[in-house]
């Protein structure tokens, strides 16, 4: 076997996911050294971008490692997309990673980052909120490279405001239950008119007509 010597070094940007180890690095191994290396190892700043464990894999069997160079312009978001669904990511991690892109990214748009890392713009929206101040930004760019005006974001309530709509509500609530109630009675004393007049026709009080003379 040609013994291959590890002289490429990690870019800073992988790092973000883990590398393989134990079983399963073996099995990834067993892989190339039956199918070969079916994807070219990516190069930025003269460093591994993508592709570190195939690089491993390459060193540990006494391949010669196939490479390429980053061509792009968003190594980060490269990185992201690359690597956010060969793993299983919970529903946190993703959230950080989102948080990274908007941290190095926050001129792009919601649904520009949601193109890189494969999620909704609702999510990338949401995560926006924890990781890049309201107003710290007026324009935003696009997937067509366009700068547009960032949503504006409503203010919230003052405390003046607020307390003057619990108010209002109070009222209207009040109202509601004055209205319902006299609805109510109306309602009862129609119903024991009528049957009064059935009383006096046919000589006989109901059990119902003592209820609701009770209930008016």
């Amino acid at each position: 076997m040609t013994k291959i010597v590890m002289t490429l070094e990690f870019h800073p940007l992988a790092a973000m996911f883990p590398l393989m180890d134990g079983d399963e690095f073996e099995k990834f191994k067993r892989d190339i050294s039956l199918n070969g290396q079916c994807e070219p190892i990516v190069l930025y700043e003269g460093k591994i971008l993508d592709g570190r464990n195939r690089y491993r894999a390459c060193v540990e069997l006494g391949l010669e490692p196939i490479t390429k160079l980053y061509t792009g312009n968003d190594p980060l978001g490269f990185v992201i997309s690359m690597n956010i669904h060969r793993r299983h990511l919970t529903a946190e991690k993703k959230r950080e990673l989102l948080a990274e892109l908007l941290k190095t990214n926050p001129q792009a748009s919601d649904r520009a980052i949601a193109t890189h890392a494969k999620v909704s713009p609702t999510t990338v929206a949401d995560v926006r909120k924890t990781t890049v101040q309201p107003g710290q930004l007026q324009t935003r760019k696009g997937l067509d490279g366009k700068m547009r005006k960032a949503p504006r974001k409503q203010s919230l309530l003052s405390k003046g405001k607020r307390v003057r709509q619990v108010e209002t509500f109070k009222r209207t609530w009040d109202d509601f239950e004055e209205w319902q109630q006299r609805a109510f009675v109306k309602l009862v004393k129609d119903r024991l008119a009528e049957l009064l007049e059935e009383v006096e026709s046919e000589g006989d009080a109901s059990s119902e007509v003592l209820d609701l003379e009770a209930a008016a």
